[in-house]
């Protein structure tokens, strides 16, 4: 038996079955963290800095993540200053220029992120449960050409 949301995207478009999913998926992906979220009182933004800093040590500072997520600066700011209050965060300046701030992770933020990423992990799986690496490589070849699209687009909007 089909479900409302499978009748109703049958009569959608390309575009709009590929937006509905993705909502669909980022919503589920923030369910998972949910009981995590009440046992550590973190916000789903303050989990997603986590994560991003655990991955990518490389870009830490608050411009990095706000451009990677597409989120505004003031939200990615009030994201770490809760971290720093909670002493999940440290908050380190530059040595060579001091107007630029590098966000690190606490210890005790090293132990809470790697059970976020084992949540995560487990995410993923369950993403890519029976399907093929092949059929993978095309999905994430065409979601390359969508970016690709995307940021053209917004470049004549901008």
């Amino acid at each position: 038996m089909k479900n409302i949301t499978d009748d109703i995207m049958s009569h959608h478009t390309a575009g709009e079955k590929f937006i509905i999913s993705a909502i669909e998926v980022k919503k589920i992906y923030e369910n998972m963290y949910s009981g995590f979220m009440e046992e550590y009182d973190l916000t789903q933004n303050e989990i997603d800095v986590l994560l991003f800093l655990w991955k990518n040590e490389k870009y830490d500072t608050a411009r990095d993540i706000a451009e990677y997520h597409h989120l505004s600066r003031s939200l990615i700011s009030k994201s770490v200053d809760g971290l720093s209050r909670k002493g999940l965060l440290c908050i380190v300046q530059d040595r060579q220029d001091r107007r630029f701030i590098h966000l690190k992770l606490s210890s005790d933020a090293k132990e809470i992120t790697n059970k976020l990423f084992k949540i995560e992990e487990k995410f993923y799986k369950s993403l890519q449960k029976d399907i093929s690496q092949d059929e993978l490589k095309v999905f994430l070849s065409v979601l390359r050409k969508i970016r690709k699209n995307i940021r053209k687009e917004a470049d004549q909007i901008d």
